[in-house]
């Protein structure tokens, strides 16, 4: 439960002093007491002022100029303060302008008067039992998102920046908070304390070298003292890839009161921000391949992009030295080799880290080559670093519902391609469709599949079987029908190839040269392999 103003005026310093206007707001949550000395508006900002606090001021250097004094009581509540407590009325401000309370009440906003003419009053007394009752109550207490909703509800939409809502958190929590996108780029930050200087790109860099699974309340060593970090994705449609770091000095923060920071800014993004720019071309790659036209409008019409010149998606599957898919950690540097080698070719490139794979839409190319080039030389490059992968190309997209459709034909059908040519690393459309009606067959049952391998039947029955089908899928499927390369890939010398080639042609007939034998010939090869694969 919340201290509210009300629980404040029942306290020994507090006691005597009258709550003269905005009584309906007296159940205003207090999450902080300051002193304002110089009122001046213009020089007033969430950096100085951070919501939920009962402000306390003598308002001397505006003690004449009730229109000023209208206008600072506007300004607190707008700033979602919870109310303000005039100090020695009578001595500086003689009278309390009846338009200054009718501003109060109109707004609701708690305007208390400490006892008239009396100087005895000080303000240390009230910062003191203010600040020791908040830090009981939040002590025991164990859930305060929905206070943080009530007070950003409160705020006026000019200061519900995420600024504004992290400064917010931060003072509530005492710890710094930093908004970073999934490359840990900052977006937004409130430090603690306010004039706390933080190298940001050098404590993200350390962060950075941090396992994910290592960032919560893992010690960093930063020049000559120790920062704890803790890291939590922002749940929510409008956070994608989001993550909130907390940087704590004291090693005292408790990591369900900091996950709640996060749960307050998924709830801000997704309700109140909704124009925010924190939403990258990561959001836009969702919006397009999930089919969500109204968002991907949106976003496009913000980033300055016309979608309708994507013409080409290629998506990238990219495997560690021990043949584990990479981190999203790791594909976000992925994404940014392979946008600058496709933007050597292209002037519209959107690229990001999409469902543990990295997806690139891309314009027509610049220059006259083959997009399977530029995706194979980009596996190459990768290749030096221990990175294996496969890429599928797709063309000729003319608008997002194709390119929807593209991707859902990669997603079904790269494994099975892989497995119908795994010395391939690039995989066209008419690749994945093969592969698909290949998949579509064995899904059919084993008469389906019989039906298909008829045409080889007289090598499965051989002998040799096993030999002899492991040369003609290599010949077919892996050396494009090349004996020299065949001979490379088995470790055979080219005559020996040419000679067990030969003898597959007798039994085949014209089904290994010509059509339509040849394809029915290849496409038997193709479902062999598959079932072989399925078998071990």
């Amino acid at each position: 439960m919340s201290v509210t103003v009300a629980d404040c005026l029942k306290l020994p310093a507090l006691r005597r002093a009258e709550l003269v206007a905005g009584a309906q707001g007296r159940d205003r949550a207090v999450g902080a007491i300051t002193v304002l000395e110089y009122p001046k508006i213009d020089l007033l900002s969430g950096e100085l002022l951070i919501g939920n606090e009962l402000v306390i001021s003598a308002l001397v250097s505006i003690k004449d100029d009730v229109e000023m004094q209208c206008r600072l009581i506007r300004h607190l509540n707008a700033m979602g303060e919870a109310g303000f407590i005039l100090y020695y009325p009578g001595v500086f401000v003689k009278e309390v302008a009846p338009e200054l309370i009718e501003t109060a009440n109109e707004l609701d906003f708690p305007l208390i008067l400490m006892p008239r003419g009396r100087m005895d009053f000080r303000y240390n007394e009230s910062i003191t039992e203010v600040m020791e009752l908040v830090i009981a109550d939040r002590e025991r207490e164990s859930y305060y998102v929905s206070e943080m909703v009530n007070l950003i509800s409160r705020l006026s939409p000019r200061f519900r920046t995420m600024n504004n809502i992290l400064r917010l958190l931060s003072d509530r929590l005492r710890c710094t908070l930093v908004l970073t996108d999934r490359a840990l780029s900052r977006k937004a930050s409130a430090a603690w304390p306010l004039a706390n200087e933080w190298d940001y790109p050098l404590i993200l860099g350390l962060v950075n070298e941090l396992q994910p699974g290592q960032r919560s309340g893992a010690a960093v060593e930063l020049d000559d003292r120790s920062v704890w970090v803790w890291d939590f994705p922002v749940k929510g449609r409008r956070s994608q890839g989001l993550h909130l770091l907390a940087l704590d000095e004291s090693g005292a923060q408790k990591g369900s009161r900091l996950e709640q920071a996060a749960e307050v800014v998924g709830l801000f993004l997704n309700v109140w921000n909704r124009d925010a720019n924190f939403e990258g071309t990561d959001a836009l790659v969702h919006a397009i391949l999930s089919d969500r036209p109204e968002e991907m409008r949106r976003l496009a019409s913000r980033m300055g992009i016309d979608v309708s010149t994507i013409h080409s998606l290629l998506v990238l599957r990219l495997r560690d030295a021990g043949g584990e898919t990479l981190a999203d950690s790791a594909l976000q540097y992925a994404v940014d080799r392979f946008k600058s080698l496709l933007l050597e070719h292209h002037k519209l490139v959107i690229a990001d880290v999409y469902n543990h794979g990295v997806v690139a839409l891309c314009d027509d190319k610049v220059f006259d080559e083959r997009e399977s080039d530029v995706a194979a030389a980009f596996l190459s490059r990768e290749s030096d670093e221990d990175i294996s992968g496969e890429c599928a190309v797709m063309e000729r997209i003319e608008n997002t519902a194709q390119a929807r459709a593209a991707y859902t034909l990669v997603e079904e059908n790269l494994a099975h391609a892989r497995r119908i040519w795994p010395e391939k690393r690039v995989f066209s459309r008419s690749d994945l469709s093969f592969a698909r009606d290949c998949r579509a067959t064995l899904e059919s049952g084993e008469a389906a599949a019989q039906e298909k391998l008829a045409c080889l039947g007289a090598i499965l029955e051989s002998p040799d079987a096993e030999s002899n089908m492991h040369i003609l899928c290599t010949y077919l499927l892996d050396a494009g029908g090349s004996t020299l390369r065949t001979g490379e890939l088995l470790y055979l010398h080219r005559n020996t190839v040419k000679y067990h080639i030969g003898k597959l042609r007798a039994v085949l007939g014209d089904g290994l040269d010509a059509m339509p034998g040849s394809l029915q010939v290849y496409t038997a090869a193709a479902l062999y392999r598959l079932m072989q694969s399925d078998a071990r």
